[in-house]
């Protein structure tokens, strides 16, 4: 989860803790539902652009970043089953974009009950796949659950948020104003967020030369 959390936490948690609901709620109140689903769908194109775009990154270059950040305390062959858990953790986390943006509109439209929901599915995603994928696939089966559990965590929120009105459409518009001031409030809270995230990689790449099980110790304290 490292990496994949890394770039989540620094590209989509910023903008939508800090920015994108306040924005949002500003241009339904004032502009109206169509104005702030228009914007909403902008922000999800642009952010979702700029995550996959990392995540192709970090995909191609997934072996050489946990040799040497990550854990390089770690025997080669469990650097490459890091490396192989991490690519295929990155397609759910591609996902969980799509559930995290949909839990900013629907807070925005004051449902707290699915948005609530959506991390317990998506740990039973994850449950779901070590109970009946690790007999067949390992630990890869866990990291097939993150999948799974992330597609859930959208999918339970899809009906509600339908209901609402919102649609993806074409042609895809980047450039709404909305998205310039996401930014621009969500940038201190970034570098923020980057900080903590490399304080947790500095603290995860020492443990993996400090002795065996030493990752896992760290992660549970």
């Amino acid at each position: 989860f490292r990496l994949p959390d890394l770039i989540f936490q620094i590209v989509i948690l910023g903008a939508i803790s800090v920015a994108f609901i306040p924005v949002f709620t500003e241009h339904l109140e004032n502009k109206g539902k169509d104005d702030a689903f228009e914007m909403a769908r902008a922000i999800l194109n642009v952010f979702l652009a700029i995550f996959i775009l990392a995540t192709i990154l970090i995909y191609i270059f997934a072996q050489p970043i946990i040799s040497n950040v990550i854990a390089p305390g770690f025997t080669p062959d469990k650097q490459m089953q890091v490396a192989a858990l991490t690519r295929i953790i990155l397609f759910g986390q591609v996902i969980l974009v799509l559930g995290s943006f949909f839990i900013g509109i629907l807070q925005s439209f004051q449902r707290f009950i699915i948005p609530s929901l959506a991390p317990v599915f998506y740990n039973l995603g994850i449950i779901l796949g070590i109970v009946f994928l690790s007999k067949s696939y390992g630990i890869v089966g866990a990291a097939y659950g993150v999948v799974i559990g992330a597609a859930l965590h959208a999918a339970v929120q899809l009906p509600l948020i339908c209901s609402l009105g919102f649609r993806f459409s074409f042609p895809i518009r980047f450039f709404h104003p909305g998205v310039k001031e996401i930014m621009r409030l969500m940038s201190v809270r970034t570098l923020g967020l980057a900080a903590e995230q490399i304080n947790e990689t500095v603290g995860m790449a020492l443990a993996s030369v400090a002795s065996i099980g030493s990752v896992t110790y760290l992660t549970f304290a």
